[in-house]
């Protein structure tokens, strides 16, 4: 056997462990949908729906609030230090590179520095912590919150299967790139 033979067939599961985990969280992405047609127009949706509460209802502890605040403070000197200008230019960056880095460093970079120290419940209990924090701090409500809870908690599985922080990046950059690519072609096709 190659001396590298081992290297790539690890690569190779790495990247089948990244793709499998986009699978599930747009197929929950479309779970969600079907999940927010049922209950339209119910009593349930003033719950589930998404965007339906103003971002006024909830209330948010001081702490979490001054990690969005941090996270998205981040986010915009990462913008003004490559230089990039224009409301275009400085979404696609955002999403594409600056919120991979930012928030996987944040909401998956503990775990990946405790993945040796902790026993498996209590990393897991941090996990869903931080996958629940993750979702949160995007602002979404009711059924919305799954398929970001679902990314964070597919990063964390990833984060703990590879053994590499890596596969965290590229499953956040790869969902990014299909809300964004969405984005992109209903307003090429429906306008606004």
């Amino acid at each position: 056997m190659a001396p590298n033979a081992g290297v790539k067939t690890g690569c190779i599961d790495t990247w089948k462990y990244i793709f499998l985990s986009f699978a599930v969280i747009i197929l929950f992405c479309s779970v969600k949908n079907y999940l927010v047609y049922l209950v339209y127009n119910t009593p349930s949706c003033k719950i589930l729906c998404p965007s339906v509460f103003a971002a006024s209802v909830f209330v948010v502890p001081d702490f979490v609030q001054k990690v969005f605040d941090f996270q998205s403070w981040l986010l915009e000197v990462g913008q003004d230090a490559v230089g990039i200008t224009g409301y275009v230019k400085r979404l696609v960056f955002s999403s594409l590179v600056g919120a991979p880095l930012i928030e996987e460093s944040m909401y998956r970079g503990p775990l990946f520095l405790l993945r040796e120290h902790l026993s498996v419940f209590v990393w897991w209990f941090f996990a869903v912590s931080l996958s629940a924090l993750f979702a949160l701090s995007h602002g979404f409500s009711g059924l919305s919150l799954l398929p970001m809870f679902l990314l964070g908690a597919g990063s964390s599985w990833l984060l703990m299967t590879t053994r590499k922080f890596w596969p965290c990046l590229v499953l956040h950059f790869l969902y990014n790139l299909h809300v964004l690519s969405n984005h992109l072609y209903q307003s090429l096709f429906w306008g606004d």
